[in-house]
């Protein structure tokens, strides 16, 4: 992006860090408690310069906290996930006085539900479901803009799948919404996503339908839309970003252990 009197056209330097602990506690034959810990860190550089020539940088700082705690329960056809969670951010924005977006600092405490269901409708075909939500809530004062309002918001997170599986094979649809930060702008966002991927044997090319295939289509496609959450009124911001991708690609395996790609 140009923002007014600074010039953009930079390389944009990133760290990024992260790391992430869980246990796992079999209660009983089909029950699992699973807690967990995570935290991550970025810096987003864009080595802007003024209209002079001179360092004029805009400085992304983020920082992620968080634990989760998942219960499992498991029967022959079914099974039960629910989750509890909370997120810690601490979003920090250093940007010139002629930036479009100026400084600011956030800190949001997030927590979060979810309730997954997933279902063997026969051996082939499955489906998941899952439902939950997200609070928003920020905490704290900015000191370069202390005035500044700050609200909560309410998010509903969903998604769902349905997947079609052979013995060599695997077909798979899932579309969901999920609220998460993205570090690198320091900003919390709103993704919406779908995919398609196939990956099965091609038995007009090679005739191994019982035994492991030579030759396999691998193929994907898939589109995204994420929207920026405004931290002052807890609402997501006007505008979208919207992406899209395709792939396809050929696996040939002439022997158990070998596999060549295109």
């Amino acid at each position: 992006s140009l923002d007014q009197g600074i010039d953009r056209l930079h390389s944009i330097d990133t760290i990024t860090g992260n790391g992430n602990a869980s246990l796992s506690w079999d209660t009983g034959r089909n029950t699992q408690i699973t807690p967990s810990v995570f935290a991550s860190y970025s810096r987003a550089d864009d080595n802007g310069v003024d209209v002079d020539g001179n360092p004029d940088p805009t400085i992304n700082t983020s920082q992620e906290y968080g634990s989760n705690l998942a219960i499992s329960r498991s029967w022959r056809d079914n099974s039960v996930d629910l989750e509890a969670g909370v997120t810690v951010l601490r979003l920090e924005r250093v940007a010139p006085i002629t930036a479009m977006l100026g400084s600011r600092l956030d800190h949001q405490i997030n927590p979060r539900l979810r309730a997954a269901w997933r279902h063997d409708w026969t051996r082939r075909w499955s489906s998941n479901l899952d439902v939950g939500g997200v609070y928003v809530h920020p905490y704290g004062v900015d000191p370069g803009n202390p005035d500044l309002a700050q609200a909560d918001g309410l998010f509903p997170v969903f998604g769902g799948a349905v997947a079609y599986t052979e013995v060599w094979g695997r077909a798979s649809f899932q579309a969901r919404r999920d609220v998460a930060p993205n570090l690198l702008i320091a900003q919390n966002t709103i993704n919406d996503s779908a995919q398609l991927s196939l990956a099965l044997p091609l038995p007009w090319l090679d005739d191994s339908r019982r035994r492991q295939p030579k030759l396999v289509g691998l193929a994907s496609a898939g589109a995204a839309r994420t929207q920026l959450i405004d931290s002052q009124t807890g609402d997501p911001v006007g505008g979208a970003f919207l992406v899209g991708s395709i792939d396809a690609g050929v696996g040939y395996s002439p022997r158990p252990g070998f596999t060549y790609g295109l």
